[in-house]
């Protein structure tokens, strides 16, 4: 009888332990995939054993409900948005302020436009970066963003300052633009099922320097 309670025992240890593996395995897989890039499991493991080993997790958590997302320990949402400012030129070019948080799209054509909602779903893949220490931009640029569209203190002031730096940098002189737009675009948030994508942009104001009491300031 010892030696059956000493063998329930050790079998049971190990059922356990398999079971702790497979699960934590497969969370790791399934939250890790996108973030940290598929091309990188695909290229430790093979595109067929990676994408066998990708389906594999997801029939697990499916059976157990635990589909988790990547961000299951914070109310982050499952997207979120960066502004961007667009300079319209007089000769019909554009310039585009990007964000310092705006990740770059992976499969984007040259001269692909997406402002225009023209991209496919594979275009629209974004590079998903672990981003430390930027919370105050990250702060700034969601109160820049934060309700309906139109003008805000907080909106004037961050495009003042970026088109300062902009003309400062290039040597471009404020008279060869004609519209000057800030737009918020939507980053749809990498999960098990797909990465990071580019979810679309939209008008938020017009800047008008001659409107900005605090344009000719020092």
């Amino acid at each position: 009888m010892r030696y059956i309670v000493r063998a329930y025992r050790i079998l049971g240890g190990m059922a356990v332990a398999a079971f702790c593996f497979c699960h934590l395995g497969s969370l790791l897989e399934w939250n890790l995939r996108y973030p940290l890039g598929e091309e990188r499991f695909e290229a430790t493991l093979g595109e067929q054993r990676a994408a066998t080993l990708h389906e594999y997790a997801g029939r697990w958590l499916r059976a157990l409900s635990c589909e988790q997302h990547w961000n299951m320990f914070g109310n982050v949402g499952t997207s979120s948005d960066v502004p961007l400012i667009v300079l319209y030129r007089k000769d019909g070019k554009r310039v585009l302020l990007h964000s310092p948080l705006e990740p770059a799209l992976k499969n984007a054509p040259p001269g692909g436009d997406y402002l225009s909602g023209k991209l496919s779903d594979e275009q629209r893949e974004v590079e998903w970066p672990l981003n430390f220490g930027n919370g105050r931009i990250r702060k700034i640029e969601d109160n820049v963003l934060s309700g309906p569209e139109g003008y805000s203190f907080a909106r004037m002031s961050y495009m003042r300052v970026r088109l300062r730096e902009y003309l400062a940098a290039s040597g471009a002189s404020l008279a060869d633009f004609q519209r000057i737009d800030l737009f918020r675009l939507r980053v749809m948030h990498p999960d098990g099922e797909k990465p990071a994508r580019l979810g679309g942009a939209s008008w938020v104001m017009q800047y008008e320097p001659r409107m900005d009491s605090e344009w000719r300031k020092p």
